[in-house]
């Protein structure tokens, strides 16, 4: 799904790619106190962020990353809070940006509110016949076959089916370093999955980030064999 959809002019794996950058330079930081890598995790995340706004949903991993290897006291490091609000910071303002460009010209998504493949009234009145809302309803989540569909897209084109069962396999099994981090960020990928369940539904890449915690999952799963002494 990555290769496929890297082929393409998206932000989508440019987003999932700083992301992953990002959860590196925190996962090296929170052991080594090293600035440098801080750094980078500041500047990956804050990059992933512009790109695209689902990334910030990756917050919940870096926060247990930082707990599970310096307990709760990392939070008294100035660092880590300068860490936080500069991504935050500079991703609202970048969107309250493209809103107002939004509202002024039609241009970019116009993701506060705006129906997709929408234009502001004062650009264009319409009518458009192919608009839909990004965000789900009580009607979507109840529809079975919503479900069904994007079972069977997670099984045929975003994990395959070997990676399908090997990430559920090593979901299960794995012990390691990181579990915590990447379960908090399936956590919060599905989170975003239920509010946005249309946008989910009618867009594949979407899922990207699934990817990779999968990837790391069917690692966990296949370590035993590459690596007799793993657990």
């Amino acid at each position: 799904a990555a290769v496929f959809f890297g082929r393409l002019v998206i932000p989508d794996t440019p987003m999932v790619f700083f992301t992953v950058v990002a959860l590196i330079g925190f996962a090296e930081f929170a052991p080594r106190d090293s600035t440098r890598w801080l750094a980078i995790g500041v500047v990956s995340l804050t990059l992933a962020c512009l790109l695209k706004l689902p990334a910030v949903f990756v917050g919940p991993a870096i926060a247990v990353l930082l707990v599970s290897a310096r307990a709760w006291g990392v939070f008294r490091d100035p660092r880590v809070w300068v860490a936080g609000v500069v991504p935050l910071a500079l991703t609202a303002a970048w969107y309250w940006r493209a809103h107002i460009v939004y509202e002024r010209t039609g241009l970019t998504m116009g993701i506060l509110g705006a129906p997709t493949k929408m234009y502001p009234a004062s650009i264009s009145p319409g009518p458009w016949p192919s608009i839909y809302s990004k965000w789900s309803t009580a009607a979507l989540l109840t529809d079975v076959s919503f479900y069904e569909r994007m079972f069977m897209r997670f099984y045929h084109i975003v994990l395959l089916p070997i990676g399908f069962a090997g990430a559920v396999v090593g979901g299960l099994i794995w012990r390691g370093y990181g579990r915590a981090a990447m379960a908090a960020w399936l956590g919060s990928l599905v989170v975003f999955f239920f509010i946005a369940g249309e946008v989910h539904r009618v867009h594949e890449y979407y899922q990207l980030p699934f990817v990779v915690i999968g990837a790391l999952y069917f690692g966990a799963a296949v370590r035993p064999f590459f690596d007799a002494g793993s657990v």
